[in-house]
C-alpha cells in the first residue's frame, strides 16, 4: 500500500472516530505524516466528497458520504433487512437494548441495534462502533470459543491498555484478569457483562455461527441499566437470545468476506 493511500484512510479513521474538527498539525501528528504532504492528501480528499473544513478556522471533520457508502453497502448484503425485524421483535419482548455485531478482519462491529423508546436507556452506541472485546459480553461471546492465545492476540490489536477509567468498574485491569474471566465465560457457554465497559450498564451475549461451517460470524447482545437488568434478569432471558440467534445464524445473506465463502453473496 502507498504512503499516500495509507495516510489517507489513517485520516479518516482519525476524523471518523473523533467527535470534533480537527487543525492540520494534529492530523499530521496523529498520522504521522509532514504537514506539507497531510496538506495535500486533506484536499485530494475534499475534493472527492469524503471530508470538509469548519468555514472559520479551517479544521477538518467528515462529510457524510463516507457514513453513506457504508450503509449502502450494508443493504446491499441483505443483513439488515432480514435481521432487523428479529432484533427488534427481541427488543419489544425484552424491553432491553439488542444489538447484532459481525465479526470482520479480528474486528466486531455493531452493525444494528433495536430499543424500546418507553425504558429510556441512554447508553445506545451508533452503528458501526467496533465492540471493545476484553470488557463486554459481546467479546466474551466470541473470544470464548478460541484458545487464550487467540483470545490475547485479537485483544491486542485494539491498543489494550487495562485502563480501568475508560470502561466500568468491573472491567479487567491485567490479562490475568482477562484470561479469568474469559475462562469464567467458556464455562458458562455465554458473554456477560456487569458494569465493566460501562458504569452502570450490564449485558448478556451469545454467538451467532454460519450454519453448513460452525464459524463464528457475530453476536446478539442484550443489555440494559445495571439498577433493573439485573445478571439473574439477564439469564432470565438467556434461551430467548439464543432462540434468536440460532434464527439469525440461519439467515445466509452474510457476505464472502464475513464467510469465507466462494460466491459473492449467499441466496
Amino acid at each position: 500500500m502507498s504512503g499516500s493511500l495509507q495516510r489517507g484512510m489513517a485520516i479518516l479513521e482519525l476524523l471518523a472516530t473523533t467527535p470534533h474538527p480537527l487543525p492540520l498539525r494534529d492530523i499530521a501528528q496523529s498520522v504521522n505524516g509532514p504537514p506539507t504532504t497531510v496538506h495535500r492528501i486533506l484536499g485530494i480528499l475534499a475534493e472527492a466528497g469524503f471530508i470538509n473544513q469548519v468555514k472559520d478556522n479551517g479544521d477538518y471533520y467528515l462529510s457524510l458520504k463516507l457514513a453513506s457508502l457504508g450503509l449502502i453497502g450494508l443493504a446491499n448484503t441483505g443483513i439488515n433487512g432480514v435481521a432487523q425485524p428479529i432484533l427488534d421483535r427481541l427488543a419489544t419482548e425484552t424491553g432491553e437494548l439488542v444489538r447484532l455485531g459481525i465479526i470482520e478482519d479480528d474486528k466486531m462491529v455493531f452493525i444494528a441495534k433495536a430499543a424500546v423508546p418507553r425504558y429510556g436507556l441512554r447508553y445506545d452506541p451508533d452503528a458501526g462502533q467496533e465492540a471493545p472485546l476484553y470488557c463486554t459480553a459481546s467479546g466474551q461471546a466470541w473470544l470464548l470459543n478460541l484458545s487464550d492465545e487467540e483470545a490475547l492476540r485479537i485483544i491486542s490489536r485494539q491498543d489494550l491498555t487495562f485502563q480501568q477509567q475508560q470502561h466500568g468498574p468491573n472491567a479487567p485491569m491485567t490479562i490475568q484478569q482477562f484470561l479469568k474471566g474469559l475462562q469464567a465465560a467458556r464455562k458458562r457457554g455465554y458473554g456477560l457483562n456487569l458494569n465493566a465497559s460501562m458504569a452502570g450498564l450490564n449485558a448478556i451475549a451469545v454467538a451467532i455461527t454460519q450454519p453448513t461451517t460452525g464459524k463464528i460470524i457475530g453476536s446478539l447482545s442484550l443489555a440494559g441499566p445495571s439498577s433493573r437488568f439485573t445478571e439473574e434478569r439477564a439469564k432470565e432471558f438467556l434461551p430467548e437470545l439464543k432462540k434468536n440467534a440460532e434464527e439469525l445464524s440461519s439467515i445466509t445473506l452474510y457476505p464472502t468476506a464475513l464467510l469465507g465463502e466462494s460466491s459473492p453473496y449467499h441466496t
